[in-house]
């Protein structure tokens, strides 16, 4: 179930913040309940009058810094399908779009390398989704929530029962995947199963 929540701000512009994990939400939320107060106060001085104080020259250049930013989110932030945050006019800018970049840029790295290894069977292809993930995405361990992202990342349709098939993949028969200690539900690629999936390609 995804969480939404909608802003209007004057000039008709709404800010909207949506995502289906919880977290991500409340970490968009308490980012845009921080900048966008700010981003109000700074609008209504842009739209100010010019005062004995102020030169044209200092008007026109509070104007062009409290000008909103693309898209219309007035720089305060916008939730990503991937779960990045886009900021404009805060401070932390700069290194939000660097880390979205660099995430973007693992994202097509994992892609390809799913696609040059290509398993055949959910059971192959959840430990190449694994493997690929904390190759390419920071990422050591999966739960089949995560599973389904990756999944969608790499071009491949779902299986049924992630679980299940999880389950599958760590049994003594295989013992391609192990459970985290400490992290319910989480699981991460053997040595046994990158040897049996992933050795071949490597080679």
């Amino acid at each position: 179930m995804a969480l939404k929540v909608s802003i209007s701000l004057p000039g008709d512009t709404v800010i909207t913040f949506e995502a289906s994990d919880p977290e991500v939400f409340r970490e968009v939320m308490g980012l845009a309940l921080k900048e966008l107060p700010g981003y109000l106060i700074q609008m209504q001085m842009a739209g100010a009058p010019a005062t004995s104080r102020d030169s044209p020259g200092e008007v026109a250049e509070k104007n062009k810094d409290a000008s909103p930013g693309p898209s219309g989110t007035g720089g305060t932030g916008g939730y990503q399908g991937n779960g990045a945050i886009s900021s404009d006019t805060s401070e932390e800018g700069g290194a939000t779009h660097l880390q979205q970049a660099q995430r973007g840029e693992g994202e097509e790295s994992f892609a390809r390398f799913c696609g040059s290894v290509s398993p055949l069977g959910d059971m192959r292809r959840v430990v190449v989704a694994a493997e690929g993930a904390r190759r390419f995405l920071d990422t050591e361990a999966v739960s089949e929530r995560e599973l389904g992202h990756l999944f969608d990342l790499a071009g491949w349709s779902r299986p049924t029962d992630f679980l299940q098939v999880i389950r599958n993949a760590s049994r003594s028969k295989f013992r391609w995947l192990e459970r985290v200690r400490g992290s319910p539900g989480y699981y991460m690629v053997t040595e046994i199963g990158r040897k049996k999936v992933l050795e071949p390609r490597d080679k």
